[in-house]
């Protein structure tokens, strides 16, 4: 794709339908590409670094569509990013103008050109021109330190995407941030496809939210399973009646796959692994957690995988350019990334076991906390789990657990009911896996990214 986002977009789009559906407007082709949403002087971002650092999403997507083949590169912040860390992504990327909302300034900017940007419209002047090859830079959803800055370009981004607009066009709506890898792509399919995307907007409940898109009438709907876990615990989806459903961003096991399957049951369930750093891999549709092994088998397609000591590589032409303000290379000398994730084979299958990161070493073993999650979240009275290491002066970590009970559940008496929970635990694991305590909790952290927060667990 060598136009900009917003010829391409434009082209898309009738000039009555709605682009993006926030709780606030709705805003039409015409109210979006008819006009300049940039408040300021829009020759400050030709061949500029330029960073997006807006509250809402409504806004951050009118920035990248003035900013794409105006600007040499743009940044987008997502929300919950530290003022240190933000000093820092900044210096990397070697900002030269900043695009934020006028309340969302802070004084962090007074050292850079700041344009601001207006849902509403700030003037009736045309978008800036351009036809520059803009690198997109998104950060990794990763909870230590300074997220990496991973660089694309629009053409890795939508490699994974069908060139057709879709006809009727699809009403897309999404639980991510669209400033992150995977609401990117849901922002890109949607405006690429010619229909409107339903963003949440920053004030708005997951349950406000559903019931706004259950008024709009989504057709695909996606999330992390973090996401789709805490959904189920409400009644906003009652109304909901989708297409596809999506998952992503973390292991789905069984359990969700299968919960997901009977709320939605005319849907098509999609479980796609995508990383920020190698693009969108595979999609899995059978309704089985896993991928079926002979994926790894398809040798000289565009996509190819393998195995190798234990996590899961990718070779893919949506693999992103480079690592910003690093010299650390995005993949190895055969062009494969390292996902990190930790891949075993049982026959035909091959499923996720965690992250190479997220061991935890109890006494010499290693234990995987989504092993003894899958397992907890298959009991009947358990809505969603976390597993978390303690550190312990003998083993060097202990393994402990919370969980969050489904709503028929009430508030029943907690001993009784960890017991049961520890017992049904022995029943399946390893003595070394096994939880030494269980607590019932009213609720889970997710992080901005749509992840269990596991960090301080």
């Amino acid at each position: 794709m060598s136009a900009p986002l917003r010829l391409l977009a434009a082209g898309a789009a009738a000039p009555q339908s709605a682009v993006f559906a926030t709780a606030s407007a709705k805003l039409t082709a015409k109210e979006v590409f008819g006009r300049c949403h940039l408040g300021g002087d829009p020759a400050l971002i030709g061949n500029r670094s330029v960073v997006v650092a807006t509250r809402s999403q409504a806004s951050a997507a009118l920035a990248l569509l003035s900013l794409d083949g105006v600007a040499r590169r743009l940044v987008l912040v997502p929300p919950g990013l530290g003022t240190a860390a933000l000093e820092q992504v900044m210096a990397r990327a070697e900002a030269e103008v900043v695009v934020c909302e006028r309340e969302s300034w802070q004084p962090l900017f007074s050292s850079w050109p700041c344009l601001t940007v207006d849902p509403q419209g700030c003037a009736e002047a045309a978008a800036p021109q351009g036809g520059l090859a803009t690198e997109w830079v998104l950060l990794t959803s990763g909870t230590t330190g300074v997220p990496k800055l991973v660089v694309h370009r629009l053409a890795t981004l939508t490699g994974a995407m069908a060139s057709r607009a879709a006809s009727p066009p699809a009403i897309w709506g999404t639980f991510y941030d669209i400033r992150r890898y995977g609401g990117l792509q849901a922002f890109l399919r949607a405006i690429l496809g010619g229909g409107p995307l339903v963003l949440p907007d920053p004030e708005e409940t997951p349950e406000e939210f559903l019931t706004r898109a259950s008024e709009l009438g989504l057709d695909y709907l996606s999330g992390t399973p973090s996401h789709w876990r805490r959904a189920l615990m409400g009644r906003a989806l009652a109304g909901l009646r989708p297409r596809c459903v999506r998952l992503s961003g973390e292991i789905a096991d069984q359990v969700l796959l299968d919960r997901v399957r009977e709320r939605f049951d005319k849907a098509r369930i999609v479980h796609a692994f995508a990383s920020t750093e190698a693009g969108v891999a595979f999609e899995v549709t059978d309704g089985h957690e896993g991928f079926p092994a002979n994926v790894l088998e398809n040798t000289g397609t565009p996509v190819e995988l393998k195995v190798k000591d234990g996590t899961l590589r990718i070779r893919s032409p949506r693999t992103a350019l480079r690592i910003l303000g690093t010299d650390e290379p995005v993949a190895d000398p055969d062009g494969f990334v390292d996902t990190r994730d930790i891949v075993e084979r049982r026959g035909a299958r091959c499923y996720f076991a965690g992250r190479r990161d997220g061991i935890i070493n109890s006494g010499g073993n290693k234990v995987h906390p989504e092993e003894i999650e899958a397992l907890l979240n298959g009991h009947p009275r358990v809505e969603m789990s976390r597993a978390r290491a303690r550190k312990n002066p003998i083993l060097g970590a202990i393994i402990e657990a919370d969980v969050v009970l489904r709503s028929a559940d009430g508030a029943p008496p907690q001993s009784p009911l960890e017991e049961e929970l520890l017992r049904f635990c022995a029943a399946t694991l390893p003595v070394y896996k096994r939880p030494t305590k269980i607590r019932v909790v009213p609720s889970l952290s997710v992080s901005a990214a749509g992840k269990l927060e596991r960090q301080g667990a």
